[in-house]
């Protein structure tokens, strides 16, 4: 074999047990020479028309195309041995840390010459000075870690200390109500005018209870639920309040529409135009309803529905 011939290794796919057949060929050698040669070498004696030369995945169809120009030569890989450096341990994990570092001293002392001792006085002995030896935890002691929530919020804190205030308090005054209840009803009872017998005497007895606590006389609270229904008089509705807003609401954007339109339509055509969203107006008596009104409606309705039947079984209207 001549240097630079290609010696291929030629595998039957019927014959796998087979052992690998060996063909060398020079490198300007086309694929119909290949055929040829397996002919006239290879067991059997293939007849080229029935050979189907395969390489690398690849069919090679074309007869006359040279071997070398497709053909990669093997690359002989060189084992190569990388040092890998061993990981230095921690000295509590190696084991006794002072025996390490007394052998890394005799070692330091052998590199370099010992100086000179001087001579000392019977019964005195030369004491070396003190090394400062870093703290370290011993291996196997855990860490103590810190609790995950450790800090609370500013807002629930203040949450909590209202709530216990509020607790405090109706333990020491027990006709006093949360504050955003008696809230609630003061707004209501502006809103509407009056209330339920059994909530305005709750709020009667929460102002009495508030005034006990600031030292106040009693009758301080009874101002703030002055408006109330006498017996005699005919009763609000619950809902005019809020329709007339809701009203008035209507009027106040009806104005800016109309202004609108009066800068961007033709004066022929505004008076037209005016009353048809008059009328439209007209049917909608609000636009946009807040939710806090609904919210309003609503326990408008709940809570003087039983006050509308008493007043319609009575009579009044």
């Amino acid at each position: 074999m001549a240097d630079g011939d290609l010696v291929l290794s030629i595998k039957n796919p019927g014959r796998p047990t087979a052992e690998d057949f060996r063909l060398t060929l020079r490198p300007s050698a086309t694929v119909r020479e290949l055929k040829a040669a397996l002919q006239e070498r290879y067991p059997g004696n293939p007849a080229p028309a029935t050979v189907t030369a395969i390489y690398a995945g690849r069919v090679l169809k074309d007869d006359n195309a040279v071997l070398s120009s497709f053909i990669v030569p093997a690359i002989a890989f060189v084992p190569t041995l990388i040092p890998v450096p061993q990981p230095v341990l921690p000295a509590y994990m190696t084991g006794d840390a002072a025996a390490q570092q007394q052998q890394q001293q005799q070692q330091q002392g052998a590199e370099g010459a010992a100086p000179a001792q001087q001579a000392l006085p019977p019964g005195q002995v030369l004491m070396a000075a003190p090394m400062a030896v870093p703290y370290q935890l011993p291996y196997g002691v855990a860490v103590p870690q810190m609790p995950q929530q450790v800090f609370v919020q500013g807002a629930q804190l203040r949450h909590r200390r209202q709530q216990q205030q509020q607790a405090q308090q109706q333990q020491q005054h027990p006709g006093m109500l949360p504050h955003g209840l008696a809230n609630m009803l003061r707004q209501q009872q502006l809103q509407h005018g009056a209330l339920p017998p059994h909530l305005a005497e709750a709020l009667r007895r929460h102002d009495a209870a508030v005034a006990a606590a600031a030292g106040a006389p009693a009758a301080a609270g009874a101002a703030a639920v002055a408006g109330r229904a006498v017996p005699g008089q005919a009763p609000r509705r619950p809902m005019l309040n809020v329709v007339v807003r809701l009203n008035m609401r209507a009027l106040l954007q009806l104005l800016v529409l109309t202004v609108v339109v009066y800068q961007h339509c033709p004066p022929g055509r505004f008076l037209m135009l005016a009353l048809v969203v008059g009328f439209f107006t007209s049917l909608i008596p609000g636009w946009n309803v807040n939710p806090d009104d609904a919210a309003a409606i609503a326990a408008a309705q709940a809570m003087f529905a039983a006050e509308e039947e008493e007043a319609a079984a009575a009579g009044i209207r």
